[in-house]
């Protein structure tokens, strides 16, 4: 297979899993139905991803990935605090609007109590590389120390 004609499989499997997971969650959804949705036979999905937790946890993956970084280094150019809320505020809601299927995983993996969420935050959190939650709690530190705004806990914020 080409890899043009891999990565447009790929992309059709992702595509495909996502509206589905989406819309059925995770024990809901079907291999059969995700490989039909993708336009491929089953065999072909589960060369590319052996289960379907294999297929969840990359499709919640790159889409976590693509949520951080959306909109988390424009914070760090506002020279305000006031625009960098602005731009969290509506970096935040742009993706929701743009990407409701991801969200919607999102809000499913928190409903069924699913530990995946926690663990890329937490992940995130942790890299060198800064998600936006961490930029804003750093902004809000700042703000409360220049006195913008009243004393709260920046990780509240």
């Amino acid at each position: 297979m080409s890899e043009a004609r891999e990565v447009d499989t790929e992309a059709r499997i992702f595509d495909a899993a996502l509206e589905v997971f989406a819309r059925k969650g995770r024990d809901g959804a079907r291999m059969r139905e995700i490989a039909d949705a993708a336009g491929i036979n089953r065999a072909l999905l589960h060369y590319y991803y052996r289960s379907k937790q294999q297929l969840y946890e990359a499709v919640f993956e790159h889409g976590f990935r693509q949520f951080v970084g959306s909109f988390g280094h424009s914070l760090e150019r506002e020279s305000t605090f006031q625009e960098a809320l602005r731009t969290f505020v509506y970096g935040y809601i742009d993706y929701i609007r743009d990407h409701q299927e991801m969200a919607c995983l999102m809000v499913n993996e928190c409903i069924r109590e699913g530990s995946l969420l926690g663990e890329y935050l937490a992940a995130a959190f942790e890299s060198p590389e800064p998600p936006p939650g961490r930029i804003m709690e750093e902004r809000v530190a700042e703000a409360i120390a220049a006195g913008e705004v009243r004393e709260v806990d920046p990780k509240h914020a």
